[in-house]
């Protein structure tokens, strides 16, 4: 669990997608890329559709509050968590997540998820 104003927000679990061209300008300057970094014939329909990604991204409103919600793609590897960018006017933000959790572990936790109230 992570509460304050620089609460974890998942933004490291996206990938770039780009283009082979753009690899190929990428290694004929030596540019030395991202290792998460995915190359792709149709890099906007791959980036769209996060076929690269080991996790679901979903967003809903919990109390009143936005939320980003992540799901493993694989039960039992990977991150499930959410994450409110702002539970009050200060803009602190809550984060509260868990690693390679089974299936009755990831039902409960998202089912906690559902149960979150702010005042």
């Amino acid at each position: 669990m992570d509460y304050g104003l620089y609460s974890y927000s998942f933004d490291d679990l996206e990938v770039p997608v780009r283009s082979l061209e753009q690899k190929k300008v990428f290694d004929s300057a030596k540019f030395r890329y991202p290792s998460r970094m995915v190359f792709s014939k149709t890099p906007e329909v791959d980036e769209a559709q996060a076929i690269h990604l080991n996790e679901y991204f979903l967003y809903d409103t919990i109390n009143g509050k936005r939320a980003k919600i992540v799901l493993p793609k694989q039960i039992g590897s990977g991150l499930i968590g959410i994450h409110f960018p702002e539970v009050d006017q200060k803009g602190t933000r809550l984060t509260i997540y868990g690693h390679n959790l089974d299936t009755l572990q990831q039902f409960a936790t998202y089912k906690l998820f559902q149960s979150i109230r702010f005042r």
